[in-house]
């Protein structure tokens, strides 16, 4: 078992179905003496799960491990059964997960699995983070941790029989109603050794290289945004990469297809100051001039403070400490009343005793397009625009900093 990802000093949920490869896991999890608690999950699918249900708690009961049911019994699936069980599954283990302050979840992927899911890949000629199973991940906020992928079904049904540990078959693998058991029954045992080898070498070395490019991505992508000469200069497989980074810190999972990889190509070639792509919910992919970022629109349009005297605000949009003098003093006592606000349409302020439309300067600026809608602007008593923050993209906040937006 693959110990590198474990820590016996925090408490693991361990996924566990009643099959050898799981089984096993607990077993082994167990005589290790890491501090573990067991999910299981009832689809009552099939006769056999209420027995495989209650061998689980006898085995559970016996080593007095803490086991948690999720009884499925008379919840339909909707679309496809597959997909619909594992997001019911994932769901139950990261609610677990943070009920019992758990590290993770373990879960009994092994080497057949992994083998697997590198033909399945190869089929659907798809890019993938990981090539075949990543060792870890994270699904829905929770740590995934694979243990058991150096070891092949086989030695994991041994492993039960010679250590007496209770497994039962899922009779339903033996059928050919997924891509999984297809390739399992009909093309797997077509391969040679070598070819095996091969490909699970294979997958080893570009993992390996993925974990080195993500953190060198990590190093270009400052403040969550991706320079477009890096997209331009990168292989298809780097800008996968790079937009499964940028893209996951704020909306976990999203899938990185290829059509995305090649419309992000398509506009970073492009010298346009403006694009976005809806991802999810009330987040969108932008490229503002020469960066690429993921922005979060609240949907409100308008927003206004009043301030009758200087004070100290921390607002969504931006923070203000007027009361030891305004940014450059620019806000006199016979101003207050104050306003600030987001930019109206015709809005202008005087500079140099010329008046100058904000949506001429923030074009100058080169403000992104997204945030010139909430951009805030200070008004006085009588209506007159007297400050607005100029757009530095570089600005660094300091403890002197007395106004900036956010």
């Amino acid at each position: 078992m693959n110990e590198s990802f474990l820590d016996k000093s925090q408490l693991y949920l361990l996924a566990v179905s009643f099959g050898p490869d799981s089984m096993a896991m607990l077993d082994m999890m167990r005589a290790s003496n890491y501090q573990i608690a067991v999910a299981h999950v009832n689809y009552h699918k099939r006769p056999a799960s209420n027995l495989e249900q209650s061998g689980l708690e006898q085995y559970c009961l016996l080593f007095d491990i803490p086991l948690y049911v999720l009884d499925l019994k008379g919840a339909k699936a909707k679309g496809n059964f597959q997909s619909w069980a594992r997001t019911k599954r994932y769901q139950f283990f990261s609610e677990l997960v943070a009920n019992i302050g758990a590290a993770g979840v373990i879960t009994a992927h092994h080497k057949d699995d992994h083998l697997e899911t590198i033909l399945m890949q190869q089929n659907q000629k798809k890019m993938s983070f990981c090539m075949g199973i990543c060792a870890t991940t994270v699904i829905n906020d929770t740590k995934i941790i694979r243990p058991l992928l150096q070891y092949s079904k086989n030695y994991l049904i041994e492993y039960c029989k010679n250590h007496s540990v209770p497994f039962a078959i899922d009779e339903s693998n033996l059928q050919d109603n997924y891509e999984r058991n297809r390739i399992r029954h009909h093309v797997v045992p077509l391969l040679k050794e070598d070819e095996i080898n091969r490909l699970l070498n294979e997958a080893d070395l570009q993992n390996e290289a993925t974990i080195h490019a993500v953190n060198k991505i990590r190093q270009v992508i400052k403040e969550k945004q991706l320079p477009i000469d890096f997209i331009n200069s990168a292989s298809p497989r780097i800008v996968f990469l790079s937009l499964c980074e940028l893209i996951h810190q704020h909306v976990k999972g999203f899938p990185v297809s290829q059509g995305l990889i090649k419309e992000v190509t398509q506009i970073s070639k492009k010298d346009m100051s403006s694009w976005r792509r809806h991802l999810r919910g009330n987040y969108w992919l932008v490229r503002s001039y020469d960066q690429l970022e993921v922005i979060y629109f609240s949907g409100e349009s308008h927003y206004a403070y009043l301030y009758s005297k200087p004070t100290r605000d921390d607002t969504p949009y931006f923070f203000m400490d007027f009361t030891s003098g305004s940014h450059r003093d620019l806000i006199q006592e016979d101003d207050y009343p104050i306003t600030l606000r987001n930019p109206l349409p015709g809005d202008s302020i005087l500079i140099n005793g010329t008046p100058r439309l904000l949506r001429r300067l923030f074009i100058d600026w080169k403000l992104p397009r997204h945030r010139r809608l909430m951009w805030p602007v200070i008004v006085n008593r009588h209506g007159t625009i007297k400050f607005v923050p100029r757009y530095q993209k570089d600005f660094v906040v300091s403890s002197k900093s007395v106004f900036y937006v956010k």
